[in-house]
């Protein structure tokens, strides 16, 4: 979840959340250009709408999130690395145009196939 906690909601023109996986690879989870208004902000309370809530990534490369608002003057953007855990959450915070935006990761760990639960001896074979 990405959410301002601090300060003026800072994608009154419009912004973008994207996650950097893989070295370049990014999947935008937010792209807005409409100005959201102060009512919106009341009901979404702090919380950027998010077009989805998952992603993969390798366990190795961890994720990048990047938060970008846009204003008269272009866009100003700030980015949070979090390595990858095989569970749990992560939080940290960046800050757009002086506000402060907490990014909240939840971690779960996906089972490619049952032969590599088996060789970490997870289950047991019938």
């Amino acid at each position: 979840s990405v959410r301002v906690v601090g300060g003026e909601f800072p994608f009154s023109s419009g912004g973008q959340v994207a996650c950097i996986v893989s070295g370049r690879e990014r999947v935008v989870l937010f792209d807005s250009t409409e100005k959201i208004t102060r009512e919106d902000e009341v009901v979404l309370d702090g919380y950027v709408p998010l077009s989805r809530n998952a992603i993969s990534v390798e366990f190795e490369k961890g994720v990048t999130v990047e938060v970008t608002a846009y204003v008269d003057s272009g866009s100003i953007a700030d980015r949070v690395h979090f390595p990858s855990k095989w569970c749990n959450i992560s939080q940290d915070r960046c800050f757009i145009c002086g506000s402060e935006v907490e990014i909240t990761v939840a971690w779960s760990r996906v089972v490619r196939d049952k032969m590599e639960m088996l060789l970490e001896g997870y289950a047991t074979q019938v």
